[in-house]
Order: C-alpha cells, then structure tokens, then sequence
C-alpha cells in the first residue's frame, strides 16, 4: 500500500516537471533573445525533450546552447533531438551527458539513442560542442561505426564521451575520423572508459596524421598493464602511441592518468618528449611510475636544444599517486634548475609520492630559488614553508607525519600548492585535460 501510493507521488510528481519544462519549451518558441538554455537535473524525460526538440526543430532559431545532462530522457526523447540535430541550423553546444555517477535515473537511451544522436552529425552543420558522456556508447562496431560521419563534419569542435563504455572498437573508429582531412575535433574527451592498448595503436596511427586536435583526455582507462609490468605486445600498442607524439606538433593537453604507464612507458614518453615541440600540459598520476621513469623525464626537461624550433614547451607535469622516491625527485628538481632555456615548465606536482622530508627540505625548496619560471612569491613561500616544516619536526617527528602524510612539494604557476589535503588523489579527480568548455 504505501509502495503503491511512493509510485504514484513520483508519477505525480515527473508529471509536473514534464509539464514544467514543456512550458519552457513554449515560451522559448516565440522568443528572439535567448541563447542559452540549462535544464541539468531538472527530471526531463522524453514528453520534455520531444517538446524542446520539437521547437528548436520548427521555431526558434536564436538558441545557441541547451544543456540536459543528467535528466531522465530515454531513447524516443533522444531520437527527437537526433531529428533536431541533423536539421538545425544554429545550436552550437548540445549536452545530454547521462548516469557519469551511477545514477540509473539519469539519461538512458542506450547504445541505440547514442548512435542515433551521433549520426545526426552527418548532415549538421552547426554543432560545435557535443557531451555523451555517461551514456551507454559501447563497443559494438554496429554503433561506433557512427563515428565515421566525423570525417565528413568541418565544424564539430569539442566530443566528450567520458564514461560511455567504449573500448578499442570506438577507439579504432575515433582514430580513422581524426585522421580525415575534414575532420576538425580540436577537443577529444575518453576518460573512464575502455579503451586498451589496441586502442592506443590505433589513436597514435591517427596523432601522426591529424593538425587539429589540441586536447586528448585518456584518464582511467586500460593502455597499460595491470600487475608487475608491461607485456610485449602492449608495450609495443603503446610505442607506436608514445611515438606519434615526436612528429605531432598540433597537441597541447595530454592526460594518461591511471593508465598503469610504469617505468617502461614513462621512458618511452620521455623519449617523445625530447623531440616533441607542441605539448603543454601532461598528466601521469596514478601511474605507478617509479624513480626510473622520473628519471627519464626530468631527462626530457632538462635536454639542451641546438635549435630555436626545438625548445622544449611542456610547462606543467602532474605526477602525483606515484612511487616515486628521493633518487626520482632529485633529479627531476635537478632538471628544473638547469640552466636557463633547457626547460618552460612552471608547475611539477608530486604529492603523494614516497619522497622524503630531507629531500624536500634540502634538495627540493632550493630549486625554487633558481627557477626562472617561478614568481617571487612561491619562492619566498617555499622558504616559509621548509622553516615551519622543521620547526615542526622539533617539536615531534609523530606530528610532522601525521601534518605531511607523504605528500610532496611544489609550485604551480607561482602558487604554493604543497601539503594541500585537497591535492590528494585517490580516484577521478579533475583532468588536467582543461575545464570544461561550455
């Protein structure tokens, strides 16, 4: 009985949202001003979505920007905005990220509704920005093989398909668009999915070839190993990866966090690094990368270039979760303190490492002094900080440790970010891939 009356306060009430939003729909069909329009968790379920869709379709003309992620529509309310989409003439960004945190009410229109919104994308020629992310994309090479009308879409910019299930078939299909002459994806965002080193193959075939895309997010999926190490094969997928970025010179933002790199892959990115001209920002936490691989990078820091066109452009390095111990964050800090132009970056984060707290305070905070790159401020705050750091440890080595907890030591952009709890990364933290672009 009181299941049954809970059930029919919840029709009532998706009932009075439904109507809600259909309201909105209604108003925005006769308005001339409105460019954007965010619905996010607003209980939107198909009779919305076909309303909406229905006016962008037919009436309005001045919408730039809809936002429905994380709403309830199901696959006829996606095959209504599909319809939109492939018609409309001036939506610029279209957001219908579903169930990202595990909440099956969330949008669920399946492999199928995916598919039908991404061949939409055919015959658009407005869309810039489009977000999947949490939606049920999956590996079927029946649905991916959507991502072929890609190739023959110029004016898409920005794909977000986080958390979609996808694998080394999607990735296989993605590759194939990047590298056709009209695709211009300048933003390409995977995290949280499935793609291994297969797919890994397949994207650096497509980084060798494509000139546009800036921005690859590959958090937390499988390009790696799981257990001790890199198998032969895998580490082989992950060459070709590693070394498309020598001759790519058009990407900027690289995040491979939680990819189980290790040693083995952090060399051979390192490798790439030292002839790479193009890369800003690189993320590798949660990678198991120890004291070898760091070593490896802070080679590629600290190289000398012969040639102007050569300097090096990476200016921030996220290593945080790693294993990375004294011997590593010495010779990482002996890269940043080499000689001027051998190195532009500004930021190195290593929280949560296994450094210790002479290496910290001996090694460490004078490099902060002799680094170009970083303000006057930082370097002033640095010396603070070691001060406080060993007044600590006068009055009890137990209270150090429980204030440090392990966690490293470094400025970003001239501004402390050491000993910061809110540094700490256990699981899906932000990418630094960039934020979010809509």
């Amino acid at each position: 009985m009181a299941a049954a009356a809970a059930a029919a306060a919840a029709d009532e009430s998706k009932g009075r949202r439904e109507l809600g939003v259909c309201s909105v729909a209604a108003g925005i069909k006769g308005n001339h001003t409105l460019t954007t329009v965010r619905l996010r968790r607003c209980g939107v379920g198909d009779v919305g979505a076909e309303a909406l869709a229905e006016v962008l379709y037919r009436g309005n003309t001045t919408l730039l920007r809809l936002d429905l992620g994380e709403n309830a529509i199901g696959l006829a309310g996606a095959g209504k905005l599909a319809r939109t989409v492939a018609n409309n003439r001036t939506l610029q960004s279209l957001r219908i990220g579903g169930n990202e945190h595990g909440n099956q009410n969330f949008n669920t229109f399946g492999t199928e509704g995916s598919g039908r919104l991404l061949k939409s994308l055919r015959t658009n020629g407005s869309l810039v920005h489009l977000d999947l992310g949490g939606n049920a994309v999956g590996d079927d090479p029946a649905v991916v093989s959507a991502f072929a009308h890609l190739e023959e879409n110029p004016v898409i910019t920005t794909l977000e398909l986080m958390n979609c299930g996808m694998g080394n078939n999607a990735a296989a299909a993605l590759a194939t668009a990047l590298a056709a002459p009209l695709c211009n994806l300048t933003e390409l965002r995977l995290a949280k999915n499935r793609i291994g080193p297969d797919g890994s193959r397949a994207l650096g075939g497509a980084l060798r070839r494509n000139r546009t895309l800036t921005n690859l997010d590959l958090r937390f999926n499988r390009i790696g190993v799981e257990g001790t190490g890199w198998l032969d094969d895998e580490f082989a997928a992950f060459g070709v990866f590693a070394d498309a970025l020598r001759v790519n010179r058009c990407l900027t933002r690289l995040d491979l966090s939680s990819n189980c790199v290790w040693d083995e892959g952090a060399t051979r990115l390192a490798d790439a690094l030292a002839h790479n001209c193009g890369i800003e920002v690189l993320g590798l936490r949660l990678n198991n990368i120890g004291d070898a691989g760091a070593a490896a990078l802070a080679g590629a820091l600290g190289r000398e270039r012969g040639h102007a066109e050569e300097l090096p452009t990476l200016t921030e390095l996220d290593l945080r979760n790693n294993t990375i111990s004294d011997d590593g964050a010495l010779a990482l800090g002996a890269a940043v303190a080499g000689p001027p132009g051998c190195t532009m970056l500004t930021a190195l984060h290593l929280s949560n490492n296994g450094i210790s707290m002479r290496v910290r305070g001996n090694a460490i905070t004078p490099v902060l002094h002799r680094n170009a790159q970083l303000t006057e401020k930082a370097r002033v705050w640095a010396l603070k900080q070691t001060e406080v750091r060993w007044w600590l440890i006068a009055l009890g080595k137990m209270w150090v440790a429980r204030i440090e907890g392990g966690k490293g030591m470094f400025a970003s952009k001239g501004v402390w970010t050491a000993y910061d709890d809110s540094d700490s990364d256990s699981g899906d933290g932000d990418s630094l891939a960039g934020a979010d672009s809509d």
